[in-house]
């Protein structure tokens, strides 16, 4: 692509807006005035959504339709700014009725994996942990459950050395266990319990370290 012809895409998104599409569906976006007007392109009788950002076209977003209808789904916009502790809101919309409702936020490095289901991976200390977000019809399950990988410092474990409960730092330890590089140890943590688990768990989150 020469630089004009780059000019050219860039003059026509800033006017007319940009086309998202996914799959099948495809969702055209266009300014007016302080909002945006999204269409569903696919068929007739679905109505046109409008978000109160006039900055939507431009700052992009992703639809995800509903595997049985697909002109409902979830609108994940692209996040506003960008770093670790960067967002993305996510809005479920239907085409149908004309609806949309802000249900919560995503990390913006959140990876999807299935319907309504997406993870996200941080490495904080000396570990790794995989967080898992569920998104519903009205809101996101920010889910308790996640997997850790402990690739240094020392593992706590009570009361015994098989499935015990995380502690970090002082409290009782039944056993100490060393955690490297060499030889991380994976933990599953489910609300406030925390167990040592096969290391085969984490197979996932030892790709994530050198």
């Amino acid at each position: 692509m020469t630089p004009r012809d780059l000019m050219v895409l860039l003059i026509g998104v800033s006017l007319w807006g940009a086309v998202f599409a996914r799959g099948a569906d495809l969702i055209s976006c266009k300014r007016d005035g302080d909002s945006s007007i999204l269409t569903y392109g696919q068929g007739v009788g679905y109505k046109s959504l409008k978000l109160n950002r006039a900055d939507l076209c431009h700052v992009g977003f992703e639809f995800v339709p509903d595997s049985v209808s697909r002109a409902d789904g979830f609108l994940i916009l692209s996040p506003e700014e960008l770093g670790r502790s960067a967002k993305s809101l996510v809005y479920r919309v239907s085409f149908k009725t004309a609806t949309a409702h802000l249900i919560g936020d995503l990390p913006a490095s959140a990876e999807r994996r299935h319907d309504g289901v997406y993870v996200d991976f941080l490495q904080e200390g000396g570990s790794i942990y995989m967080n898992t977000y569920n998104l519903l019809p009205d809101r996101i399950d920010y889910s308790s459950d996640s997997l850790e990988l402990v690739i240094e410092g020392d593992v706590c474990t009570a009361p015994d050395v098989v499935v015990g409960s995380l502690s970090s730092g002082g409290g009782r330890c039944d056993r100490v266990v060393p955690a490297s590089f060499q030889d991380p140890v994976c933990i599953a943590h489910s609300g406030r319990n925390a167990r040592i688990v096969d290391r085969s768990l984490c197979k996932e989150l030892e790709k994530m370290h050198p």
